[in-house]
């Protein structure tokens, strides 16, 4: 094995979306987004501890608590300033007014987004600055801020190649559910992240199968099984070229 250089990933920080007064989406039976998301966040972490020892997981959250999204992404920059490369996965659940969509996609950072649906996705997440202090948000205003957070073309390449790993590791573990794809959007919670990063929508709490699924505990595991395994593809990719470079 090649002795792994401080430029190889060292950590993976698993971000459970929403939290405390942010409710996220409410779906059927008034389940709770932000429920749903720490419980697989903390089954990804769990499963990623399992298949790579080697590596630091690290969690946004473990409780119930809020987070603004420029927290979130303080905990994965403030790890990278020890000289470790690492990854940021952010986890949520989608809703739409129409209950009979469903499906599972992942997500990278661009100011254009793939579609109609995907610019309506993160608006639905970037709804959570209606919880945070007035001050706060207006950096998601400022024109000169979105542009110089905006990703390094390398980062958002980086990061696209997450986000087909992870896709294809979800649609490799997942047959109840269709595959929506990689698709990339605005999120507020990955600007300004300055690693390889992504959103992951698990699936959809407002369609009443779908949501079944994401409140079971086995089909948590699976997506958390695909979301690693997917992750481990990239690290090996990542770290090949890293190392060989």
């Amino acid at each position: 094995l090649p002795h792994v250089s401080k430029d190889a990933i060292g950590f993976i920080v698993v971000d459970a979306g929403h939290g405390g007064k942010d409710p996220g989406a409410i779906g059927k039976s008034g389940i709770k987004e932000k429920l749903l998301t720490l419980q697989i966040a903390r089954e990804v972490a769990l499963e990623l501890q399992k298949k790579l020892p080697g590596i630091d997981v690290v969690m946004t959250r473990t409780t119930d608590k809020f987070l603004e999204l420029g927290e979130r992404t303080e905990i994965a920059n403030r790890l990278l300033k020890k000289g470790v490369n690492g990854i940021f996965v952010s986890i949520h659940c989608n809703a739409a007014v129409v209950s009979k969509i469903s499906g599972f996609e992942t997500y990278y950072l661009s100011q254009n987004p793939s579609n109609e649906e995907a610019r309506t996705t993160a608006v639905l997440e970037n709804n959570v600055i209606v919880f945070e202090s007035p001050e706060k948000r207006k950096r998601y205003s400022d024109v000169d801020i979105i542009e110089a957070l905006m990703l390094t073309t390398q980062i958002q390449k980086e990061s696209s190649m997450l986000a087909s790993a992870i896709q294809k590791g979800l649609d490799r573990n997942i047959s109840e559910f269709k595959s929506k794809g990689v698709k990339k959007a605005d999120f507020f919670v990955l600007r300004g992240c300055l690693m390889p990063s992504v959103l992951v929508e698990v699936g959809y709490i407002t369609n009443t199968k779908e949501k079944g699924f994401l409140t079971s505990k086995n089909y948590q595991k699976k997506l958390a099984r695909g979301i690693t395994e997917g992750i481990m593809r990239f690290i090996d990719t990542y770290n090949k070229t890293v190392l060989n470079n």
